[in-house]
């Protein structure tokens, strides 16, 4: 099973395209990775089924679904049936924003709920590796963008950058340096991450799986991901 490491891939290509590569803002580019994305997601919803796609691969369904957790209108599935071998362990009577049961249903078998704000963040569910890896690449993505931007990047930048131009020239030395950025931030943040996660299952003694703590850990880190981007 590859949970929603699709999806990881598609986000740091998407991370890659806006930040990295040069000239993916001009009208035509655009255009062409709209239309490149939307037949992509077409043939995977052909080859693998509309739900598994939605849950592991769409890359706006698993973003804006782990984003919309913060807000105060949520999404809660009707049919039972689904909850029984959902693979993110929702319950049955209250199956709030479960992406898999969500991408299973149909829309006469969800209703709006309103609750307080970042109580969604509480009902995460079963989750997995590849939603924390997920979380950290945004909460990346973001923090690297800005950071591009200060003095203290430009000397690394710049450094990388004379470091590949005699190998690969100046086109593909920025987009190399971009590209090593953007990774070496999503490692560091995992880094210590999972530094902290692991220390503090430790000092609490708990005997919780690993993943499970990352999880719960990762989405408190989804409201600054999301302030960075508002």
């Amino acid at each position: 099973p590859l949970a929603r490491w699709p999806a990881v891939a598609l986000l740091f290509v998407v991370l890659f395209l806006e930040l990295a590569l040069p000239g993916t803002q001009q009208a035509r580019t655009v255009a062409v990775l709209l239309v490149g994305y939307t037949l992509l997601a077409l043939a995977g919803m052909i080859a693998f089924g509309r739900a598994a796609w939605l849950r592991n691969a769409e890359l706006f369904e698993v973003l804006f679904g782990w984003f919309g957790r913060i807000g105060h209108i949520a999404r809660r599935s009707l049919d039972r049936a689904l909850c029984q071998n959902c693979p993110d362990g929702c319950r049955a009577d209250r199956c709030i924003d479960c992406s898999a049961c969500a991408a299973a249903e149909e829309r006469s078998e969800r209703r709006p709920l309103l609750r307080p704000w970042l109580v969604g963040l509480a009902e995460s569910g079963r989750g997995d590796w590849s939603d924390v890896a997920f979380i950290l690449l945004a909460l990346a993505g973001v923090s690297y963008d800005g950071l591009s931007e200060t003095a203290a990047w430009a000397g690394v930048g710049s450094a990388l950058f004379n470091a590949a131009l005699p190998i690969i020239g100046p086109l593909h030395a920025f987009t190399a340096a971009g590209t090593i950025g953007l990774a070496a931030t999503w490692l560091a943040f995992a880094s210590v991450f999972l530094s902290a996660t692991t220390l503090a299952r430790l000092l609490l003694g708990s005997r919780q799986p690993l993943r499970d703590i990352a999880v719960r850990y990762a989405v408190t880190l989804l409201p600054i991901a999301a302030g960075y981007i508002v």
